[in-house]
C-alpha cells in the first residue's frame, strides 16, 4: 500500500536549465520539424545533455508538460503508475482520480487493467500534454514496458511521450519509425560540434581556446558535455601552449587520471577487474566479453554475467556507450578508454596482458575486423603475423574499394616497415593512386622493382608482383610520362604476369591496355579485345574495369550514345554486386554523356549520385565529378557551390599533389568567370602555364578553361594568347586521337577568331567542329558560343542538312532555357521563403532560425535578385510560376 505522503516531490520537478546553456540549434530544428510525432526518445549515455535538451525544447516552445524523474524505486508497476498519474495531475488535476485510488490500495492490478483505465482517462483529455519520463533506463519490469507499449500502440490524441534513457528501452522502435510515430535524438545529435564547443567555453566566462584547439577538443571528447566540463575544470585548454594540445596531453591530465582512479577504487573488485580487462577491446559484445573474462572466471570459480556487468556500468555512469539499437555491443568513451587502458597495463601481469591481447586479436580476425586485429598484433610486436593478416585481406580490400580501410591499415605500420616490405610498398603505391598523388606513386616504383627482383621469391610470386608494378608503370606512362606505345607494352606485360587472385590489378591493366590502343588510333582493336575478354570473364571486378575502359574509349572518341549505354551497364553491374567504385564510375561517365548531350537535369542527377559515392572511387573521378557539379551549380546555387569548391581545394592540398592544386585553381577561375567575369579569373588565365599538356581524358582540362576565359574576355591580345594555346592543343589532341576535346578546341578557336574579327577563319574552325560533333551528338560544346553567333552560322548555305538540324536543335534548347530559366534557391533561402509565405516579419524569421535580422535581410535580397522581383508579394507570385 502506498500513500501520497510517501511521494517524493522533487521527482515531479524538471531540473533548472544551466546558466551556461548552449542552444542546440540542430536538435531544436529536428524537434520542431517532427512536432506531430507522439513519441520522443532521447537515447545516449550519461553526460550527453539529454535532460537539458528536453527542458530547453519544452520551454522554448512553451509546451505543456508533466515531469517524472525515475530511479530504482519506480521499477514496480503500482509505484510507476502512481507516480505517472500524479505527474499528469500536476498539469491536469482531475486526471485519473479513480486510478490514483487503486494504486494506493492493496489491490493487485495487471498491466492490462491499468491500460484500460489509463486509456479511458486519456480519452477525456481536451488539450495536449507532454509526459516526460526521465532516466527510463532504471525501469526493467516487463509489465511497465508492456503498459507503455499498449498505450502507444495507437497514437493518443493528446498525450505525447518523452523518454530519456542511457540505453534503448525494449519498445518496438522499428515499428514506431515505420509508422512515423517516433522522433529520436541520439549521440550524433547530442554531441557538441566545434561551434557549440566554442560557445561552451565562452559561456564559462573562461579563457577561450584557440580555434585549432577546438578541433582537437571536439575529436578527443567526441562532443561529450561531461568531458568538456572536466577539461574546463582542469584548465588544460588555457594558456599560450594551446597549440600543443593533443590527445596525449588530455589523457595524461591529472584531473582526468584522478577521476578514473577514484572511479575504479569505488567499484566492487570483480567489477573493477572486468572494466580493466574489457578496456583491451575498442568495442565489445557478449561473445568477446565471455572470451576475455573466461580465464578469470575459471580461476575464481564465479563470474559476472554480461547483462549484469552492462547494467552496473550504465547505472553507475561509467563512460559506456551503446552501439546501435541492440543491447549487445558497447564501447567505452574514447577519452576514458585510453585512461582505463593505462591502468590495465600497470596493474595486470605482462603474461596475462599478452594472453588477453592474443585472444582478442584472434577474435577480431575471425570476425573480419582486420584493422583492430593488426593493431593489436603490432602492439605485441608481432609484425610478421600482422603482415600475414594484411596480406590475406588485401585482395578483398582492392576488389571492394575499401580505400579508407587500406589507409588505416597502412598508418598502423611505421615507415621503415612499409619501405622494407614489398607487399606494403605496393599497397602504399596504390593508395597514392587512389588519392591522386601520381608523382608520389611514380617515386616509389624504382625501389619496388628493385625489391621484387632482389627478393628470394618463387618465380610465380615474382611475376605476380612485377605484374602489379607494370600496371603502375602503365598508369604513369599514360598520365604523365606520356608514351602510349610504352604504356601499351607495360599493360600487356602486366596481363601476362598477373595471376587470377589479383583481379583488381588485372582490371586496371585492361583500362590502360584499352586506353593506350585508343590513343594510338586503334579504338576498334581495343573494343574487339575488350568484348572478347568480357565474354570470357565471370569476375564482376574485372568486368567492371572492362566496362570502365569502354566508357573512356567512347568518351575520347566522342561517341555519346554508346557512352550512355555502357555507363548505364556499369551502374547496374556495380549495384548488382555491391561494387561501389563501379557504380560511382558509371555515374561519372553517365553524367559526362548527359552533359555533352545538353541533358542538364540528368547530368546534375548523375553527378550528385557520384558525389554521394565519392569516397569509393579514385581521386580523378571524384575530383572531376565535383568539377562538373560545380559548373552545373555555377548559375544559381551559390551556397552549395562555395562549399563544393572549398572541399575540392582542401582535398587537393591534403591528398592530391601539385597537379590537383592546379586543377582546382583552373576550375575555380572558370566557375567565377561564368558567374561574374571575375578579374582574378582573368589574371589566372593570363598567367597560367599550359605546358606540358597532359591527357585530356576527363570532364574538362586546364588549357580548355584557360582558353575559354581568354577568348571571352573581349580583348584581342587575350584572344591571340588563347589561339596559341589552342594551336598546341590541336597538335596534341590529333596525335593522341582525342576527338572529344579536339571538337571543343575547334569551338574555342571559333570564339577566339571572332574576337579578332577573322570571320573566315572562325567559320572554318566552326565547320571542323561540326564535322566531328554532328555524328557524335556533342551538343554542349557549342553552348560556349552566343545564340546570335550560332544563328548567323545557321544561315550559311554551305552547311549540310545534318549540320543545320544539329544547330537548330541547339538554338531551340537555348531559346527554351532563356524563357524557362528556373532560379535555384539555397537551403537557407528556401527556409526563409517558407516564412515569407507565412507572412512573418524579418525579426520573427531571425528568431525562428537563430540568425540576426540583418542576415535575414541579406538572404531576402538574394531571393529577390534570383526571382527578379522587388517585394514579397511579387516573390510569392513568381515562385508559383516555377513551383518553388
Amino acid at each position: 500500500m502506498f500513500s501520497n505522503e510517501k511521494l517524493i516531490p522533487a521527482k515531479f520537478q524538471a531540473p533548472q536549465l544551466p546558466t551556461d546553456l548552449v542552444v542546440r540549434t540542430a536538435i531544436i530544428d529536428k524537434l520542431k520539424k517532427n512536432a506531430d510525432t507522439p513519441i520522443y526518445l532521447f537515447s545516449a549515455p550519461s553526460g550527453y545533455g539529454k535532460t537539458t535538451a528536453v527542458i530547453d525544447w519544452l520551454h522554448r516552445f512553451e509546451l505543456p508538460y508533466c515531469w517524472l524523474s525515475l530511479d530504482e524505486e519506480n521499477d514496480d508497476l503500482n509505484k510507476f503508475v502512481h507516480y505517472m498519474i500524479t505527474a499528469i495531475q500536476r498539469v491536469i488535476p482531475e486526471f485519473g482520480k479513480e486510478i490514483d485510488d487503486i494504486t494506493t490500495s492493496s489491490q493487485e492490478i495487471s498491466s492490462r487493467d491499468y491500460y484500460i483505465m489509463i486509456s479511458n482517462a486519456l480519452d477525456a483529455l481536451t488539450h495536449d500534454v507532454y509526459l516526460v519520463l526521465d532516466d527510463y533506463h532504471f525501469i526493467r519490469t516487463k509489465e511497465i514496458h508492456d503498459l507503455l507499449n499498449k498505450l502507444f500502440r495507437f497514437s493518443q490524441q493528446h498525450l505525447k511521450l518523452v523518454i530519456t534513457s542511457r540505453k534503448d528501452p525494449p519498445f518496438p522502435l522499428s515499428t514506431w519509425r515505420m509508422k512515423n510515430k517516433l522522433t529520436e535524438i541520439r549521440i550524433r545529435e547530442l554531441k557538441f560540434n566545434s561551434r557549440e564547443i566554442d560557445q561552451f567555453f565562452q559561456n564559462q566566462d573562461d579563457e577561450e581556446p584557440l580555434k585549432d584547439a577546438i578541433k582537437t577538443i571536439e575529436k578527443i571528447t567526441e562532443g561529450w558535455v561531461t568531458a568538456l566540463r572536466l577539461l574546463s575544470i582542469s584548465g588544460i585548454h588555457k594558456g599560450h601552449d594551446q597549440k600543443l594540445l593533443s590527445a596525449s596531453s588530455m589523457k595524461s591530465d591529472k584531473v582526468l587520471l584522478e577521476l578514473v582512479h577514484e572511479m575504479l577504487i569505488k567499484q566492487d573488485p570483480q567489477v573493477r577487474e572486468r572494466i580493466l580487462r574489457m578496456s583491451v577491446a575498442a568495442e565489445f559484445d557478449r561473445e568477446l566479453y565471455q572470451l576475455i573474462t573466461s580465464q578469470e572466471d575459471e580461476r575464481s570459480g564465479s563470474g559476472l554475467e554480461f547483462d549484469e556487468f552492462i547494467d552496473i556500468l550504465l547505472n553507475s555512469n561509467l563512460f559506456l556507450i551503446q552501439l546501435g539499437e541492440g543491447h549487445d555491443k558497447f564501447r567505452f568513451h574514447h577519452l576514458f578508454h585510453d585512461l582505463l587502458l593505462q591502468n590495465f597495463l600497470k596493474e595486470v601481469p605482462q603474461q596475462e596482458i599478452r594472453s588477453i591481447y592474443g585472444k582478442v586479436a584472434l577474435w577480431y580476425e575471425e570476425n573480419d575486423q582486420v584493422e583492430k586485429c593488426v593493431e593489436i598484433l603490432l602492439k605485441l610486436d608481432q609484425k610478421s603475423e600482422a603482415l600475414h593478416i594484411f596480406t590475406k585481406r588485401r585482395a578483398k580490400i582492392f576488389e571492394h574499394s575499401e580505400w579508407q580501410l587500406l589507409e588505416k591499415l597502412l598508418l598502423l605500420f611505421d615507415k621503415k616497415t612499409i619501405d622494407g616490405s614489398l607487399i606494403l610498398g605496393l599497397s602504399n603505391a596504390w593508395w597514392y593512386v587512389f588519392k591522386g598523388d601520381i608523382n608520389g606513386m611514380i617515386s616509389m616504383l624504382p625501389n619496388l622493382e628493385r625489391q621484387c627482383l632482389e627478393a628470394g621469391l618463387l618465380e610465380i610470386n615474382k611475376g605476380h608482383y612485377l605484374g602489379e608494378i607494370n600496371v603502375l608503370k602503365a598508369y604513369a606512362r599514360y598520365n604523365f610520362n606520356i608514351d602510349m606505345l610504352v604504356c601499351l607494352d607495360h599493360a600487356s606485360t602486366a596481363l601476362e604476369l598477373l595471376t587470377q587472385d589479383n583481379l583488381y590489378a588485372i582490371g586496371v591493366a585492361w583500362v590502360f591496355y584499352g586506353g593506350a590502343l585508343q590513343a594510338l588510333g586503334k579504338s576498334l582493336v581495343a573494343k574487339k579485345d575488350i568484348m572478347i575478354r568480357l565474354y570470357a570473364s565471370s569476375s564482376p571486378v574485372v568486368r567492371s574495369n572492362l566496362y570502365l575502359i569502354l566508357c573512356y574509349i567512347h568518351w575520347m572518341d566522342g561517341n555519346m550514345s554508346e557512352l550512355s549505354a555502357v555507363s548505364s551497364t556499369l551502374i547496374n553491374l556495380g549495384q548488382s554486386y555491391h561494387l561501389k567504385e563501379a557504380e560511382a564510375n558509371g555515374y561519372y561517365f553517365s553524367g559526362c554523356a548527359n552533359f555533352a548531350k545538353n541533358r542538364i537535369d540528368e547530368a546534375l542527377r548523375d553527378f550528385r549520385n557520384l558525389y554521394d559515392l565519392r569516397h569509393f572511387t579514385l581521386m580523378v573521378h571524384r575530383f572531376f565529378g565535383s568539377a562538373a557539379l560545380a559548373f552545373l551549380l555555377s548559375e544559381n546555387n551559390t551556397e552549395e557551390l562555395a562549399e563544393l569548391l572549398k572541399e575540392m581545394r582542401l582535398n587537393a592540398m591534403k591528398r592530391g599533389g601539385i597537379q590537383y592544386v592546379g586543377f582546382v585553381q583552373a576550375i575555380t577561375a572558370a566557375v567565377n568567370w561564368v558567374k561574374s567575369k571575375s578579374p582574378e579569373s582573368l589574371k589566372w588565365a593570363m598567367e597560367a602555364q599550359h605546358l606540358p599538356l597532359l591527357p585530356m581524358s576527363n570532364f574538362t582540362s586546364n588549357p580548355m578553361l584557360q582558353s575559354f576565359i581568354l577568348s571571352s574576355s573581349g580583348r584581342k591580345d587575350h584572344a591571340e594568347q588563347a589561339l596559341k594555346i589552342l594551336d598546341d592543343c590541336v597538335v596534341f589532341l590529333k596525335k593522341h586521337n582525342n576527338i572529344n576535346f579536339l571538337t571543343q578546341t575547334y569551338v574555342l578557336r571559333t570564339l577566339a577568331q571572332l574576337k579578332l574579327g577573322e570571320q573566315k577563319a572562325a567559320f572554318k574552325d566552326f565547320q571542323l567542329a561540326l564535322e566531328l560533333a554532328v555524328p557524335r551528338g556533342l551538343y554542349s560544346t557549342f553552348l560556349t558560343l552566343k545564340y546570335e553567333v550560332l544563328s548567323d552560322f545557321l544561315k550559311t548555305s554551305s552547311l549540310s542538312s545534318d549540320a543545320q538540324k544539329f544547330l537548330e536543335e541547339i538554338l531551340r534548347s537555348l531559346r527554351f532555357r532563356r524563357q524557362n530559366k528556373k532560379p535555384i534557391l539555397s537551403r537557407r533561402e528556401k527556409e526563409i521563403f517558407e516564412f515569407i509565405r507565412e507572412n512573418l516579419t524579418n525579426k520573427q524569421i531571425g528568431t525562428k532560425l537563430y540568425i540576426s535580422e540583418k542576415t535575414v535581410k541579406r538572404h531576402i535580397a538574394n531571393i529577390y535578385k534570383k526571382l527578379d522581383v522587388h517585394n514579397r508579394s511579387q516573390a510569392i507570385d513568381k515562385a508559383e510560376l516555377f513551383t518553388l
